[in-house]
């Protein structure tokens, strides 16, 4: 067994490895608590509705003028589209897979 030596990192060497954009980060609570602070996007009819929008008119949309995962980001549907979007993307298989059919 060949031991490896592990060496303590310091925050500066830590952040010249992980890159965070906090307005990204800023933006992405925002619009969770935007959607925890109204619970009219948990009801069942709503989410049905959003469901049936974004799979008729945003999928094809987003299929046809993506230019990939990381420019998809920059599109802007409803709020309830949105919300059922952002849940889709949680899951990037699927996501693709659900983008090519």
């Amino acid at each position: 067994t060949q031991l490896v030596q592990m060496k303590m990192m310091n925050v500066s060497e830590i952040k010249q490895i992980i890159s965070v954009d906090t307005s990204s980060v800023r933006r992405e609570l925002q619009f969770l608590t935007y959607i925890n602070d109204n619970p009219i996007y948990y009801e069942t009819e709503i989410v049905r509705r959003a469901i049936y929008r974004y799979e008729k008119y945003w999928i094809p949309f987003i299929a046809k003028y993506s230019n990939g995962f990381e420019s998809d980001k920059f599109f802007c549907p409803p709020q309830d589209v949105l919300w059922v979007w952002h849940v889709h993307m949680l899951a990037p298989t699927y996501y693709a897979r659900d983008l090519h059919n």
